[in-house]
């Protein structure tokens, strides 16, 4: 995880800072060689085109939040989980958005939600955990082949 930004506590209009977020995105890139940068464009498309611009294609790689292939996401995610195939560094942000999240049953099993739309229980840093990992493991399946596919080691 690069950084996070979530609505400070009682503030009911917050939107998330755009321009720190294009600036953190660049530098990460600046920083590391980033073999991928994976990302659900919806309400960030003039971001994602420019950083598709800036950086290419890949790394910019396109995972849409659809309910079958985040059902295939968190399918898995669990899998890794209850089989020991995964750890935590035991960073606070990603622990607590993983446990805010829950199961909504879907034909393909299950994708991790918000306990209700309006929930102040935010979950995004499960969600991009979700996706990374699928892209590591099954690539094919969430938008082409992943650099990951032969490595042992995964950092979100």
């Amino acid at each position: 995880m690069v950084d996070v930004w979530e609505r400070p506590p009682g503030v009911k209009d917050w939107l998330v800072p755009r321009e720190a977020v294009d600036a953190a995105v660049d530098r990460a890139h600046r920083r590391w060689t980033v073999r991928e940068h994976v990302c659900d464009k919806s309400r960030w498309y003039d971001e994602f085109a420019e950083w598709a611009v800036r950086y290419g294609e890949p790394p910019l790689v396109e995972f849409p939040q659809t309910r079958p292939l985040m059902s295939t996401a968190s399918v898995a995610f669990r899998s890794a989980v209850t089989q020991g195939a995964i750890t935590h560094d035991g960073n606070p942000a990603i622990a607590c958005h993983l446990g805010n999240a829950i199961a909504t049953p879907h034909a393909r099993g299950f994708f991790i939600n918000k306990s209700s739309k309006h929930s102040a229980r935010v979950i995004d840093l499960a969600t991009a955990t979700v996706m990374a990992h699928l892209r590591a493991i099954a690539p094919d399946l969430a938008g082409g082949r992943s650099v990951y596919e032969t490595r042992a080691v995964i950092v979100v």
